[in-house]
């Protein structure tokens, strides 16, 4: 088959990969756009694979990435996979194409392209969450200091994986120019992100953010307002089984969050 595995990652259930990055039309964007302090400061870390793209579980081996050349593939061979080496992978893919959500809405709406690596709709919902959430830029395509700044916490900031961060910046960026009433920003560019050495596992990346959001307290300047933290990641797709951050275990969303409180400097004042 010609279809390509997503970037090494653990393995990944699919609803679950899919569901962080549909808050665009819930109360993470109303809580966000809501009134708050002239001083308020907004982070938004966010993830790629898992929130931006779709990955599908393919037993013990690396997520197939849900992207047209693998359903492509999939669709040729379905009526030869009987006795096919791959037959698991076919029905696999093919049983998440077809698949709808209660809502109606149909995984096949959400392939990536090739060879970008992210879904032009996930995108498009993604650019909703910046425009909602007051993002806007400088004149190097970063947000101006003070307000809101998105925070990649990706495996895509690494250095080889720049050309295609940057076709993703492009995408966000025109659908940034197309909505509707033309007062959300026409570039986007990535403010920051958080640091290169982790442990590639929830763990690592939840302390990775600690550590990100320890430092720019310490680093913000006065006067202090409130500081509004949302996190869009899929945290490799761990269930939430006890994750151990220093001395701190982590079972609950709530446990997260308070983890992330915990870090921060006692000169911020931090909204969830």
């Amino acid at each position: 088959p010609s279809w390509r595995p997503r970037p090494p990652a653990p393995s990944a259930a699919i609803a679950a990969l899919v569901q962080p990055a549909l808050v665009a039309s819930g109360g993470v964007v109303r809580a966000m756009s809501g009134d708050s302090a002239p001083t308020a400061e907004t982070l938004l870390f966010v993830d790629i694979d898992g929130v931006l793209n779709v990955g599908i579980r393919d037993g013990g081996r690396a997520p197939l990435l849900f992207d047209h050349e693998s359903v492509r593939s999939a669709h040729r061979l379905w009526p030869v996979r009987v006795g096919h080496r791959e037959r698991s992978s076919i029905e696999r893919i093919m049983s998440v194409y077809n698949h709808r959500q209660e809502d109606g809405e149909r995984f096949s709406e959400l392939v990536s392209t090739s060879p970008n690596q992210f879904s032009p709709e996930l995108v498009r919902r993604f650019a909703q969450i910046v425009a909602a959430s007051g993002w806007r830029p400088s004149g190097d395509g970063q947000a101006a200091p003070g307000h809101v700044r998105v925070v990649l916490t990706s495996t895509w900031r690494a250095p080889h994986h720049r050309a295609r961060l940057r076709r993703l910046e492009l995408a966000v960026a025109e659908q940034l120019r197309g909505l509707d009433g033309g007062s959300a920003p026409s570039s986007f560019k990535f403010d920051c992100c958080t640091q290169m050495q982790e442990d590639r596992q929830p763990e690592g990346r939840l302390t990775s953010i600690g550590n990100f959001l320890a430092d720019f307290c310490k680093q913000r300047s006065a006067p202090l307002g409130p500081l509004s933290v949302l996190v869009l990641d899929d945290f490799y797709n761990r269930p939430l089984d006890g994750w151990r951050c220093g001395a701190r275990q982590v079972w609950s969303e709530m446990d997260a969050e308070k983890y992330l409180r915990d870090r921060l400097a006692p000169a911020c004042d931090a909204r969830g």
